[in-house]
């Protein structure tokens, strides 16, 4: 039997997905145990967790040897300072489920180098100072900001260049806010909000339903029992109360793709099919070229009025909502090949070892 430990930001997290992988690990011969990086102990080996225990049908609190590969979907909300150096310590020590990904810069210079990827990529630049922003706006006039790393739609702004006068949209739970303000203003904006952050500048998409409410389409694809990726789910991301986020956290609805492209043409609906398809191929194979293994990704696709795909962003812990929106059926196949994966992670321990070390 082996261990699979799933390594939490706190441990009430994602229990429906950690339930189903406990009641189904048995039949794989797997002994489940859930923790966060607090309970670990790097010089003692040990964990203080919870282990699923079968027969009790229970989560069990006790004192446990480090397990034998690690699942993480641990967010380092508070103390990166520690919980990060000891993540790394443990992909030193332990086969990873997954090694995640580095940010968003680094994942579109990744991604870049493809000829076919490179066509479906937005115009995207580090901002290293204001005048970034003074040469992008001049290029084309609006503009979207958003942090180096971050999730759910947070610390994204919306600039646009009207003349003499500079319009932000900024970002807030779930409605936009506006402030107008010429390019001192601006610069004075930017320099308070960039203190101990790093951004990227992109060309504001207009990628809106015909009811003028922005959408995305989030593909969440993983690995399956012979490391062959795989789709378990896709959907269209629609945020009716705001103006230019799709995402669930600042309050979306999902929507099922073939709805969402029902009403096209059925040559349209063909070629974008094709297109996500291949897209889907590339982007997971690319990214293991350049960064360590994955197991799961969240693709974010926007389309435009001409059906064309955009890729706006790659996610190594995506979000669970449209796993849990499809049907229970998806979640224990994901559940399943979750499981299964972790066997052949088992079997491959010396190749899968984090690179570089030992």
């Amino acid at each position: 039997m082996i261990s699979l430990g799933v390594l939490l930001t706190h441990r009430n997290q994602e229990t429906l997905l950690i339930q189903e992988l406990a009641i189904q690990a048995k039949a794989y011969d797997i002994q489940i145990c859930r923790f966060t990086p607090k309970d670990v102990s790097i010089k003692k080996a040990m964990i203080q967790g919870q282990y699923y225990h079968h027969d009790l049908a229970s989560w069990i609190n006790a004192a446990l040897p480090l397990p034998d590969i690690i699942y993480d979907r641990c967010y380092h909300i508070t103390d990166k300072s520690k919980t990060l150096p000891l993540v790394a310590n443990l992909k030193k020590m332990i086969p990873f489920i997954g090694y995640g990904l580095p940010n968003k810069w680094e994942v579109y210079k990744a991604l870049r180098g493809h000829p076919t990827l490179h066509s479906v990529l937005p115009e995207t630049e580090q901002i290293k100072s204001f005048d970034d922003i003074v040469s992008f706006l001049g290029r084309h006039k609006k503009c979207i900001i958003k942090p180096l790393s971050g999730a759910q739609g947070k610390g994204i702004y919306v600039i646009e260049k009207n003349e003499d006068t500079m319009v932000v949209l900024k970002q807030s739970q779930q409605t936009g806010m506006t402030m107008k303000a010429n390019e001192f203003s601006l610069k004075q904006w930017y320099e308070r909000k960039q203190i101990g952050y790093t951004y990227l500048i992109q060309p504001f998409l207009p990628l809106k339903t015909h009811d003028n409410h922005p959408f995305d389409l989030r593909m969440y694809v993983n690995k399956n029992s012979n490391g062959t990726w795989i789709e378990s789910a896709k959907a269209v991301r629609i945020n009716k109360h705001h103006p230019f986020l799709s995402n669930l956290a600042q309050g979306g609805s999902l929507m099922t793709f073939d709805s969402f492209i029902s009403n096209w043409a059925k040559e349209k609906q063909q070629q974008c099919i094709e297109n996500l398809t291949l897209i889907q191929r590339l982007v997971p194979q690319l990214l293991e070229e350049h960064f360590l293994p994955l197991f799961e990704i969240g693709i974010d696709i926007g389309i435009d009025d001409d059906q064309k795909p955009w890729i706006l962003e790659v996610n190594s812990k995506p979000g669970r909502k449209i796993l849990y929106s499809n049907s229970n059926n998806t979640l224990k196949k994901y559940a399943s090949n979750l499981l299964q994966y972790s066997l052949f992670v088992s079997n491959q321990k010396e190749r899968l070892i984090y690179r570089g070390v030992n």
